[in-house]
């Protein structure tokens, strides 16, 4: 509203001077809060849509509360509150300068329960205040309900593919920049794998793996404040990108009407009688799984062999050696 003074004098002439406007202010600042990291800060997350401070306690950290406030009638000061909860403290301070900062806030191991809620003031200069509230959330949980998965067993092209799930926190959240994918190998010999001795190498799906080798793989996940997950599987992919050896043959027979000559059996076929073929080959890496002779038949243990008589084959047969 305006204040104006009047004056007249005896015969009605009057005067406006000293014309002032007056407003009324009842209404606190404006303002809102920030968290500055100081030791640790990989530990430490703000969820500004609720001003809850996340933290993880494994060792020592700090930081400090800012505060941005504005009023018509200017600022007189911020008053931030003390802390204190074993392991956990900061002293008040009461700040009239601009940018508005508390005193240090620090936390250490020895911490087992979050400060209470915390009120920052912001007073105008008029008296009137506002309440800013700032609250504490002790995390030391690791995300939950993550997965690797990948094909168990032997891999015959040398390529991975991986599905991974992050899983889920219920506290300050995932911080899904902090995903790693990881791979270990140890040798295949013989179908078996050697012992997972060495480290771990960060790759990406689908992965390539080199023939010879076995590999199992791990997802690494942490929240906002560090608390770290890490999936795993017991899946062994094996990877074989080698034929076995050419089988060598040896023909044999017991019967007067056959005759065997390297490579080549000879048969008088108006007389009736068997013979052997067998198979041997080699398989470095992975082993053999078994040996095909002519006629779909299969073996799956050595030594590798087939028998028939005179009347099953005739000409050139191909015997094939699987690993």
């Amino acid at each position: 509203y305006t204040l104006v003074a009047r004056a007249t004098d005896h015969v009605g002439n009057m005067t406006v001077s000293n014309e002032r406007v007056v407003t009324v202010d009842n209404s606190g600042p404006s303002g809102s809060l920030d968290v500055v990291e100081g030791a640790a800060p990989e530990r430490q997350w703000l969820d500004a849509g609720s001003d809850t401070l996340y933290y993880n306690p494994a060792g020592a950290g700090d930081f400090t509360v800012t505060v941005t406030a504005s009023d018509p009638a200017g600022v007189q000061s911020v008053d931030f509150p003390a802390v204190s909860e074993t392991g956990f403290g900061g002293p008040a301070l009461a700040d009239s300068t601009s940018p508005y900062q508390s005193d240090v806030y620090a936390f250490t191991s020895s911490n087992v329960t979050a400060p209470a809620d915390a009120s920052i003031v912001v007073t105008d200069a008029l008296g009137n205040t506002t309440s800013l509230p700032l609250s504490f959330a002790r995390d030391v949980v690791a995300p939950v309900g993550g997965s690797v998965s990948y094909a168990d067993g032997y891999d015959a092209d040398g390529q991975v593919t991986l599905t991974v799930d992050p899983g889920a926190d219920a506290l300050s959240g995932l911080d899904a920049s902090s995903a790693v994918l990881e791979r270990r190998t140890a040798p295949l010999a013989g179908g078996a794998c050697d012992p997972f001795a060495g480290g771990w190498t960060t790759v990406t799906s689908p992965d390539t793996v080199a023939s010879g080798l076995c590999a199992q793989y791990r997802y690494r996940v942490s929240d906002r404040v560090g608390n770290e997950a890490a999936y795993a599987s017991a899946d062994v992919v094996r990877v074989d990108l080698t034929a076995p050896a050419q089988p060598a043959l040896t023909l044999s027979e017991a019967s007067p009407h056959a005759y065997v000559s390297g490579g080549e059996i000879f048969l008088n076929t108006d007389e009736s009688g068997s013979y052997d073929v067998e198979a041997t080959s080699s398989d470095a890496v992975s082993g053999i799984e078994k040996v095909r002779f002519p006629s779909g038949l299969d073996d799956a243990a050595a030594p590798y062999r087939a028998t028939y008589g005179f009347a099953d084959l005739a000409g050139p047969q191909t015997v094939t050696a699987f690993d």
